[in-house]
């Protein structure tokens, strides 16, 4: 295995996400263990509310308003949204540590960006997860900050941009670094 850690970049709906679920369809064995987080919108009313953590080895969430990781205002010139960083160091970094602890398991990481931002545990158990045995698999919000610049200088990280001329080839292109 060439690069242990891949990340996708891309515009807003290009298709990360549905490349990384094509990848784990076509390329992933059942037997093998999928682990972390993906980063989910909770609409009410229609309206986009906010964004959740979903643990991808237990997605069933009892309270969804408990893993909130980003809350989406509008205060009339457009709509903002901000991050919880309690929540990234508590659930995050608890998902993260979790996730480590499942032999074999490929860590989803779906989506890193800027809602963690103050969130320095998480931040730092983020590299510990990319410094471990394990695989990690996940989206780079396309943005530029420390935190993502850090992780995509990693050595053992490989970023692949996600265009809508490429998206559909990227679960074989995911494939060929982890043969």
């Amino acid at each position: 295995m060439g690069n242990k850690n891949i990340f996708l970049t891309g515009d807003v709906h290009v298709g990360k996400s549905t490349a990384i679920i094509r990848f784990l369809n076509k390329y992933i064995s059942n037997s093998s263990s999928i682990a972390g987080f993906k980063t989910k919108p909770l609409y009410e009313n229609g309206s986009l509310k906010g964004y959740y953590i979903e643990n991808q080895i237990e997605p069933r969430i009892s309270n969804i308003l408990e893993n909130m990781v980003g809350i989406n205002t509008d205060f009339g010139k457009g709509k903002s949204c901000y991050g919880i960083p309690e929540v990234f160091e508590k659930k995050g970094v608890e998902i993260l540590c979790e996730s480590l602890k499942i032999p074999n398991s490929i860590i989803l990481m779906d989506e890193l960006g800027f809602f963690e931002k103050d969130a320095l545990e998480f931040k730092a158990q983020v590299h510990r997860t990319l410094d471990s045995q394990h695989s990690v698999l996940g989206v780079l919000k396309e943005r530029t900050n420390e935190f993502l610049n850090s992780i995509a200088a990693r050595e053992d990280v490989k970023v692949i941009r996600v265009t809508l001329e490429n998206r559909d080839s990227v679960a074989k292109e995911i494939n060929k670094y982890w043969e």
